[in-house]
């Protein structure tokens, strides 16, 4: 009880932050002086003004004064897409991702890899309990061989395993996995997925693509709650550590939910974070009122609804208007990837969305995925004949068209790009996934900004970390692991990319109102870094140093 008095009353004291460089993030065009003020005034959780020391000490006299040492400070980031409880599974499971994050860079040494990690794992396993590995990428391959259920056997014979692809969207099982799930060579794939059978035979190989694979949730049997709460209580720690004080849980089952509530309860959550429900369970979950209306309960608020209208590109499963640069074996030659559902049911579900007033979040990677929300969206707005600003946000948007653009312009629609791609998976892009030419584009970030759409971009954590300062540098430079530059036209000033992930991150989640800038009367969520990044050098960007998260006035994390 005497900590939670004094944990409350150090939110409530005034408290002045001065000798720093202060970037409100208001401004929609950079400050000529590369800073707004010095000194920011912090009461009841909240921004009471921003000055001069001098200034905010005659409104405060009383107030606790904080040296910050010519500190940059910033409002705190707000993450545009990820999945905060999937990460706390992700860092409970073997690591089969290639260098630098893991060592499995072909697909003997996954084998090797997995199989030295289950031999530590395994007594830890409960019966019944799959072995479960996350991170395989045959892009990084040097024969681009993707692992089938013959190489997972060699890893684990003696109970199911499951090997997640990097993107999360594809996976291989062992037999025994497949036998669990009922897998059996006359089994029929569901809709929107795929699943591979051994050339020659009629027998599956163990590769499960999109919804063939996500639709086998219920069937794995995952670690115990204790395990997850202690996962997640690090994921927490990681994301404040990267200055994130508004995170996203992106695709929200009933697990997921029900790990957020408890997390609640425990006091893990030390930071806000925005659910977006999948769709199946949003009627169950979501008020049908308007988003700006809905408030936290907690640390959670139930944002919107997630749908999935394709899959991943490096995973080759992105549905494009054009063929792959090099399809995938076993595919025709105008294979373009596949729909998750026909125009019919998404008319129906976008629908159902906006005459509940849910907030829709909608996967799409592909031109040909952007094409189907665009023209079924416009068709539901007419069929309800409603001018309503729904704020729709395309998440990843990897390969939308200049054409695109304006129509997205025109019907009011976000984007958040996952720009990190250019990085770690533009090469691959550049060299298979696209080609030369399409590849210059992906993540177009000038020239949504040029339409005036509202844009952030995000890492899609699991897949990478959320370190926002490196995504930063990735929207400045677009740059590939190989050096190549990708879409040198589509490169950001620092203000613009800092923007994305401040003011337009809170637009984006109905929070603006509360978020984004540093303004009298916005949460005192702040990040604090060891340079100001408008006058860092862009390779540099990356290594600007987080030295503390602040988050409604409180002190969250410090270095």
């Amino acid at each position: 009880e005497l900590a939670t008095t004094i944990h409350e009353a150090s939110k409530i004291m005034a408290k002045i932050l001065y000798h720093a460089e202060i970037l409100t993030m208001k401004e929609e065009k950079e400050p000529e002086a590369k800073m707004s003020a010095e000194a920011i005034l912090v009461e009841h959780g909240r921004v009471a003004a921003v000055g001069t020391k001098e200034e905010m000490m005659k409104m405060a006299p009383d107030a606790i004064l904080q040296d910050m040492n010519g500190a940059a400070i910033l409002p705190g980031f707000v993450d545009g897409h990820s999945h905060l409880v999937s990460t706390s599974y992700d860092r409970m499971l073997a690591n089969a991702s290639p260098s630098p994050k893991g060592n499995c860079d072909s697909v003997e040494e996954l084998v090797e890899q997995l199989r030295l990690q289950y031999e530590q794992k395994k007594e830890e396993l409960a019966p019944g309990e799959w072995f479960m590995a996350m991170g395989y990428d045959e892009s990084a391959y040097p024969d681009g061989r993707i692992p089938t259920k013959a190489d997972m056997d060699r890893v684990c014979s003696d109970r199911p395993m499951c090997c997640v692809h990097a993107s999360g969207h594809n996976a291989v099982f062992n037999s025994l996995a497949l036998k669990a799930c009922n897998i059996t060579d006359d089994y029929v794939v569901p809709e929107g997925g795929d699943m591979p059978k051994i050339p020659g035979t009629n027998e599956y190989s163990g590769l499960l693509r999109e919804n063939a694979f996500l639709n086998q949730a219920a069937n794995i049997v995952q670690p115990g709650p204790e395990a997850i709460f202690t996962a997640l209580e690090k994921c927490v720690h990681m994301y404040l550590s990267y200055g994130i004080t508004t995170a996203q849980d992106g695709k929200s089952t009933e697990r997921d939910l029900e790990v957020l509530e408890q997390a609640e309860k425990r006091g893990i959550l030390k930071l806000d974070v925005v659910s977006y429900i999948d769709y199946p369970i949003c009627d169950k979950h979501l008020p049908k009122t308007d988003p700006e209306k809905e408030s936290y309960h907690g640390h959670v608020r139930y944002a919107g609804c997630k749908l999935m209208l394709d899959g991943s590109p490096q995973a080759k499963t992105a549905w494009l208007t054009k063929p792959y640069y090099i399809i995938p074996e076993g595919k025709d030659n105008d294979y373009c990837g596949f729909a998750a559902m026909s125009d019919e049911e998404l008319l129906k579900k976008i629908t159902e969305c906006l005459t509940s007033h849910w907030q829709i979040n909608v996967h799409v990677n592909g031109d040909a995925a952007i094409d189907q929300f665009i023209r079924c969206m416009e068709m539901a707005q007419k069929n309800l004949q409603s001018d309503e600003n729904y704020r729709p946000v395309l998440i990843h948007a990897q390969t939308v068209r200049e054409d695109q653009l304006q129509k997205i312009a025109q019907d009011k629609i976000l984007i958040s790009f996952f720009l990190d791609h250019v990085f770690y998976w533009g090469d691959f892009h550049y060299e298979s996934i696209l080609g030369p030419e399409r590849a210059q584009h992906i993540s177009p970030l000038a020239s949504a900004i040029k339409y005036g759409i509202n844009c952030t971009f995000h890492q899609d954590t699991p897949v990478v970390e959320p370190n926002i300062l490196f995504g930063v540098q990735n929207a400045v430079i677009r740059k590939t692991k190989k050096g190549r530059i990708l879409g040198e036209d589509q490169r950001v000033s620092v203000y613009e990319a800092l923007r994305a992930v401040t003011i337009h991150g809170a637009y984006q989640i109905y929070e603006e109102k509360n978020k984004g800038t540093l303004e009298p009367g916005k949460y005192a969520d702040m990040v604090v870094l060891d340079r100001n990044p408008l006058k860092t050098q862009v390779d540099q960007i990356a290594n600007i140093k987080v030295l503390e998260t602040i988050y409604h006035g409180e002190s969250v994390y410090h270095l």
